[in-house]
């Protein structure tokens, strides 16, 4: 099994160096403390290093210039991220930072990431920032059978200041209980408020990050190597490969997408296999074909913000065997063996590709390194044999539309 660790140590490394060589990002521009405008190419990073400066590259310099919340009024990268420098305070302390704007309307709405904790803000016309908190604190008090407990209690004071805030909207104000100090649902309310109070549109830079998803048909071709745990031998099939994935953006990183899919590929082999068994060296010939049927479930990262761009990916696949046929000999014996073939393998994936964007949909090419094992051991010779394969994927996104 060296030579498999040396293959996943290869392929992480690659990742990693893909990652780190993020140099391009997305065409936008930033407004320096001055007033002028530059345009460029910023990169887009992890909420918390967006938060506190900003990767700006001018044209087709190579040069990499880094500013911060006191040297910068604002920067925007295309229509998915719009930051603003801001004195909040954090950790009792006033400090000057990047706030991604969600909304901007009537009233802005802020979001901040602090130590793994989301914070929202809303920004009136006089320029002040009020936080949306949700103060928790333990109380204690005695249940029915007189034991003292101690029981968190949530303050909900963000509602409070909603309903004040969003007074001059009745409308708005009855969906106030409703609403949770979340990603979405103070994006929506603020929307909603902004929309009953004004006759010009806002902008919600996050719309096109919530709620989306792609159907993804995929097809391609695998090329196998069948094994026994106890043998070197190896039986060496290919087949094509095909199904379908439902992908989906999570809400507040849209680099980062997760998919649930259904895939299947035929499997056929006839191999002799060398190797020991009750203590002594065994020649066993098997013959197995059978259909797997996957649910292949992955985390795929794009590492860049660009029309073109390289993405990885890692996944789990349990598989179904369908229509299995297997039959174990004795080469040595001239016997069958009795034998048994698990139906249901456990096994997992990853994967380099590149991501073409048309429009907003996608295409992509992906190839990946798989390894299926049996799910239990119960003495049975086919309990010991695994798979592991390349395949070469080729597939589509195409986005689901609202109302679909």
């Amino acid at each position: 099994m060296f030579w498999t660790k040396k293959v996943l140590v290869s392929v992480f490394s690659l990742v990693a160096l893909f990652a780190n060589a993020q140099k391009n990002s997305g065409d936008g521009f930033v407004i320096l403390s001055s007033g002028d405008t530059l345009l460029g190419r910023i990169s887009l990073k992890a909420n918390f290093s967006n938060f506190r400066e900003c990767h700006f590259r001018s044209g087709e310099s190579t040069d990499v210039k880094v500013f911060h919340p006191d040297e910068l009024l604002a920067y925007r990268i295309g229509d998915t991220k719009y930051y603003l420098s801001k004195e909040v305070v954090v950790d009792g302390q006033r400090r000057r930072l990047f706030l991604e704007c969600l909304v901007d309307g009537v009233l802005d709405l802020y979001y901040l990431q602090v130590n793994g904790l989301d914070k929202f803000f809303l920004e009136g016309a006089d320029g002040s920032l009020l936080e949306l908190e949700n103060e928790k604190s333990k109380i204690e008090r005695t249940d029915r059978f007189g034991v003292d407990r101690w029981y968190e209690r949530e303050s909900n004071r963000y509602r409070m200041i909603l309903t004040s805030t969003f007074k001059d909207s009745p409308e708005t104000v009855k969906k106030i209980q409703n609403t949770d100090l979340t990603y979405k649902d103070l994006i929506n309310i603020t929307e909603d408020y902004h929309e009953s109070t004004c006759d010009w549109e806002c902008m919600v830079f996050a719309r096109e990050k919530l709620g989306k998803m792609f159907f993804e048909p995929f097809f391609g071709y695998r090329t196998t190597k069948h094994r026994l745990v106890t043998s070197e031998t190896k039986g060496n099939e290919q087949s094509a490969r095909f199904g379908l994935n439902l992908r989906f953006n999570p809400a507040k990183n849209h680099l980062w997408t997760w998919s649930l899919g259904l895939s299947y590929s035929a499997y056929e082999f006839n191999e002799t296999y060398e190797h020991e068994i009750f203590n002594y060296d065994a020649m066993t010939r098997l013959q197995v074909s059978y259909g797997a049927i996957g649910i292949p479930i992955s985390l795929e990262h794009t590492m860049i913000v660009n029309d073109l761009a390289p993405i990885a990916s890692i996944g789990f696949e349990p598989m179904y065997l369908a229509g299995a046929k297997y039959d174990a000999f004795s080469v040595d014996f001239n016997a069958e063996i009795q034998d048994q073939l698990k139906r249901v393998r456990l096994g997992g994936f990853i994967g380099l590709g590149l991501k073409k964007k048309l429009g907003n949909n996608y295409a992509k090419a992906v190839v990946q390194y798989a390894v299926q094992y049996s799910g239990a051991n119960t003495g049975y010779l086919l309990d010991s044999y695994y798979h592991n394969e390349w395949r070469v994927m080729f597939s589509m996104g195409f986005q689901r539309k609202k109302g679909d």
